[in-house]
């Protein structure tokens, strides 16, 4: 059965980064727990592979689109970005 695609904005550390990032469901819920993998967006682009396992209310309170979360904008919630002028 394949799962379909459910993302999420995680809290910092949840997904062992220092600040806020994207979660992607890789498996069906199970006992009320669901594998989610970190999405390698925005922040998080070079941090590899992780997966964990989180209870599934705790995506679906935080569902948000594949637009968005493939986008990576919410990892640069919390810090500074410098630019040149």
């Amino acid at each position: 059965m394949a799962t379909s695609n459910k993302y999420a904005f995680f809290r910092p550390d949840t997904l062992d980064t220092a600040g806020y990032a994207y979660g992607k469901a890789i498996s069906e819920a199970q006992r009320g727990k669901i594998e989610v993998e970190r999405v390698a967006r925005g922040r998080w682009a070079d941090a590899g592979t992780l997966a964990i396992q989180r209870e599934a209310s705790e995506l679906e309170m935080r569902a948000v689109t594949e637009e968005e979360a493939l986008s990576g904008v919410g990892t640069y919630v919390g810090c500074a970005l410098c630019i040149a002028r």
